[in-house]
């Protein structure tokens, strides 16, 4: 899948599962994200999507793509991190260029999905 980030294109591997299906079924998706914690830039969704069968974690990895329930929000992680005790669902992952990108970039970005 390809996804856009302040006009820069930039492709993404997303898993098979309920979670994906129900992001990718709100697309089109403009989200304006902000920067947190250093180590991501996150967004809420529109819906709350089905997260039945998509595996959690509280590892976060640089280029991770993943959903946080407790915000209803989409998440894209630039820096590993352990953010127990919290966990988050994981999307999918983004190529390391747009992970490279986000390190960079300031206290916003826009997500085109």
């Amino acid at each position: 899948m390809e996804i856009v980030i302040d006009g820069n294109r930039y492709s993404a591997e997303l898993h098979d599962n309920a979670l994906v299906k129900s992001i990718v079924g709100m697309s089109p998706l403009d989200l304006t994200m902000g920067r947190s914690a250093e180590h991501e830039y996150y967004a809420s969704l529109p819906q709350n999507p089905d997260i039945s069968g998509a595996e959690s974690t509280s590892s976060v990895k640089s280029g991770g793509i993943y959903y946080f329930k407790d915000w209803n929000a989409l998440s894209l992680n630039f820096k590993d991190m352990d953010i127990s005790p919290y966990h988050v669902y994981v999307v999918g992952e983004m190529e390391k260029d747009a992970a490279d990108y986000l390190k960079a970039a300031g206290s916003k970005i826009k997500l085109e999905v």
